[in-house]
C-alpha cells in the first residue's frame, strides 16, 4: 500500500464518504416508509419510489461517467457533485410533500451517480494492479457497507427525531468529502475535446426507464408490461446500433464481448440487487410490519452484519491479491445459498434475533464476492476500455437494486393483499425470499460457468 501516495487515498477517501452519504441516506429513508405512508397518505408501492427513481436517476448517470470523465477534469465533477447533494438535503429538509421529498431524492441520486464511479476511476488511473484487489474491496465499501448501515442509522433517528433528521446528520459529511475532494483528487489523464452523445444518453435512459416501469406495474393489465418492455428492448437495440455508428459512444458496448466480463458483471449484478433488495428493503420492512418491531429494532437487526463486512470486504481483496479468486468466491456463495434455504424454510417463525443472527452469515458470504466479482470483471478487459467496465458496472449495481427493491415490494404487497395482517406479510416475505434465493443461486452458476472459461483460456 506504500506505493501509493497519500494525495490518492485522501481523494478516494473523500469520494467514498459522499458516496457513502448517498447509499446511506437512501436506506435510511426505508426505514421511514411506513411513518411517509401515514404522513403522505400514500401506499407502500407508491413510497417505494423514494428507493426505486433515486437507484433510476443515479444509473441513467452512470452511464455517462465514461465520457464525462474524460472530458471534464474530476476536480471539477466531484464539486458539481456535493453541490447537487446539499441541494438535495435542502429540498427535503423544507419538503411540503412526497412530490418534492422524490425530486430531492432524484437530485441525490444524480450527484452518486456521478460520485461513485469516480472511486473507482481514481484506482484504476492511480493504483498499481498488483494493489487492485485490496483497494478495489476498500472503494466497495462505500456501495456495500452503507446501504446496510442505512436502516440501523435511519431507525435510531427516526425513534430519537425525525425522519428530516436524517438528511440533518448527514450534511457534515458531505462538506468534508468536498474539502477532501477538492484539495485531493488528481488528474493523472489530460482531458479530451468530446462532443458529448446526447443520442445515446437519450436511448440508455429511454431503455432503463422503460424497463424499469414495465416490471414496476406488475397490477396493470399483461399487455401494459408487454408493451413497455418491448419499447424498452427498442430503445436498448437502437442504442447498440447506434453506438456502433458513431467514433465515441456514450459507452463501449463491445466490452461485452468478452465473455469474462459479461459473466463476472452478471454475478456483481445479482449480488448487488439482492443486497439492496434484502438489507435496504425486505428485513427492514418484514421486521416492522411482519414481526411488529419498532423502526429502531428494524434497523438494528441489519448493523452486526453491516459491520462485518468492515472486516471482511478489505480481507476478500487481499485474499484475491495473495492466494487468487476461487477460494472467496466459491465460499461465499455456498454461504449464501445456505442462508436463503434457511431463511425461506423459516419465515413462520422468524424472529428479530433469528433474522439479525442469520443476516450476519449472509454478510460472510456476500463479502467475500461483491468486490471480487467486480475487480476480476475489469481486469479480465484491455486497459483502454477499462473505463467503460467501470462505469458499466457502477451504472447496473444501482440499477440491480432498483429492479430488486421494485419486484420485492411487489412480492410483499402480493401477500398482504392475499391475506391481510401478520401472515399476509410473512407470507409476502417469504416470496420476496425466495425469489432472492433464486438470484443467489443464478449468480454462482454465473461465477462457476467463468471460473470453468477462465482455467480453459488459461
Amino acid at each position: 500500500m506504500s506505493k501509493v501516495s497519500r494525495k490518492v487515498q485522501l481523494a478516494i477517501l473523500g469520494t467514498g464518504i459522499l458516496s457513502s452519504c448517498g447509499a446511506l441516506m437512501m436506506t435510511a429513508l426505508n426505514v421511514a416508509f411506513p411513518t411517509l405512508m401515514n404522513q403522505f397518505h400514500i401506499s407502500l408501492s407508491t413510497v417505494q419510489w423514494l428507493t426505486s427513481a433515486t437507484m433510476l436517476a443515479s444509473c441513467i448517470t452512470m452511464f455517462t461517467t465514461a465520457m464525462l470523465y474524460k472530458k471534464i477534469r474530476l476536480k471539477t465533477i466531484f464539486e458539481i457533485t456535493v453541490s447537487l447533494f446539499i441541494i438535495n438535503i435542502i429540498l427535503a429538509l423544507g419538503t411540503p410533500n412526497f412530490e418534492i421529498l422524490l425530486l430531492a431524492r432524484v437530485i441525490g441520486g444524480i450527484s452518486t451517480g456521478l460520485c461513485t464511479p469516480l472511486i473507482f476511476t481514481l484506482i484504476i488511473q492511480n493504483v498499481p494492479t498488483e494493489f487492485s484487489g485490496r483497494y478495489m474491496s476498500l472503494g466497495s465499501l462505500a456501495v456495500a457497507v452503507a446501504p446496510t448501515i442505512g436502516p440501523t442509522f435511519g431507525g435510531l433517528v427516526i425513534n430519537y427525531f425525525n425522519w428530516k433528521w436524517i438528511f440533518l446528520f448527514i450534511l457534515p459529511f458531505a462538506i468534508l468529502s468536498l474539502i477532501l475532494g477538492a484539495i485531493n483528487i488528481p488528474q493523472a489523464e489530460k482531458t479530451q475535446a468530446i462532443t458529448f452523445d446526447w443520442a445515446g444518453f437519450g436511448l440508455v435512459a429511454g431503455f432503463v426507464t422503460l424497463f424499469l416501469l414495465g416490471i414496476s406495474k406488475l397490477n396493470i393489465p399483461v399487455i401494459g408490461n408487454i408493451i413497455l418492455l418491448v419499447l424498452s428492448l427498442i430503445f436498448l437495440l437502437l442504442y447498440i446500433r447506434h453506438s456502433k455508428k458513431v467514433t465515441k459512444p456514450l459507452f463501449n458496448i463491445s466490452v461485452f464481448k468478452n465473455k469474462l466480463f459479461t459473466l463476472f458483471f452478471a454475478t456483481y449484478f445479482l449480488l448487488q440487487l439482492t443486497n439492496i433488495s434484502l438489507g435496504g428493503f425486505v428485513v427492514p420492512n418484514m421486521a416492522q410490519l411482519a414481526m411488529h418491531a419498532t423502526a429502531m429494532v428494524a434497523g438494528l437487526i441489519v448493523l452486526p452484519g453491516s459491520l462485518l463486512r468492515l472486516v471482511f470486504i478489505p480481507l476478500s481483496g487481499r485474499i484475491l491479491d495473495e492466494q487468487g479468486p476461487v477460494k472467496p468466491m466459491i465460499i461465499g456463495f455456498t454461504v449464501n445459498v445456505i442462508f436463503f434455504i434457511a431463511l425461506v424454510t423459516a419465515v413462520p417463525k422468524l424472529t428479530p434475533i433469528w433474522v439479525m443472527v442469520a443476516y450476519l452469515f449472509y454478510n460472510v458470504g456476500f463479502s467475500l464476492t461483491f468486490s471480487n466479482a467486480m475487480t476480476l470483471g475489469i481486469n479480465s478487459l484491455p486497459k483502454e476500455i477499462q473505463s467503460d467496465g467501470n462505469a458499466i458496472f457502477n451504472a447496473f449495481q444501482q440499477y440491480s437494486g432498483a429492479i430488486g427493491t421494485t419486484i420485492v415490494s411487489f412480492l410483499m404487497n402480493l401477500g398482504k393483499n392475499a391475506h391481510p395482517g401478520t401472515f399476509g406479510m410473512r407470507l409476502g416475505s417469504r416470496f420476496s425470499l425466495s425469489f432472492l434465493m433464486v438470484t443467489t443461486i443464478i449468480g454462482f452458476i454465473a461465477v462457476l460457468t467463468a471460473f470453468k472459461l477462465k482455467k480453459k483460456h488459461n
